[in-house]
């Protein structure tokens, strides 16, 4: 997930909780509650907007600049993902990886084996 994918879904999560508050309160009949529901989805909301506007002020600025910087010929593309196409993997997912081949490989060794034993004994 990308940080501005995380700050949009904060915000979001925020004005949800608004809504949350608002139905507990129109649900038990509080209106402090209701209010503080309001109040929050608004706030979630207006901080929502803000950040997205400031982030998209930022990422346009970050485009000028780079129209005046010498364009290099590796891309950010190149970083993020393998030969293949595919995304390149963190240490934790090669590990997890790793540890995968290793102990489902020797677990097939082992069935392949007692298949062929298995079927010797049958014939």
């Amino acid at each position: 997930m990308t940080p501005k994918q995380r700050v949009i879904l904060t915000q979001l999560q925020l004005t949800g909780l608004g809504v949350i508050f608002l139905g507990f309160g129109m649900a038990w009949k509080e209106t402090w509650l209701m209010i503080f529901g309001i109040v929050l989805g608004l706030y979630g909301l207006a901080r929502l907007f803000v950040l997205k506007k400031l982030m998209e002020q930022s990422e346009n600025q970050k485009f000028k600049g780079q129209d005046q910087t010498p364009v290099s010929n590796s891309t950010a593309d190149d970083f993020d993902s393998d030969p293949e196409g595919e995304y390149a993997q963190d240490e934790w997912e090669s590990k997890l990886e790793s540890y995968l081949v290793k102990h489902y490989e020797n677990k097939q060794l082992n069935f392949d084996d007692s298949q062929t034993k298995s079927k010797s004994k049958h014939q």
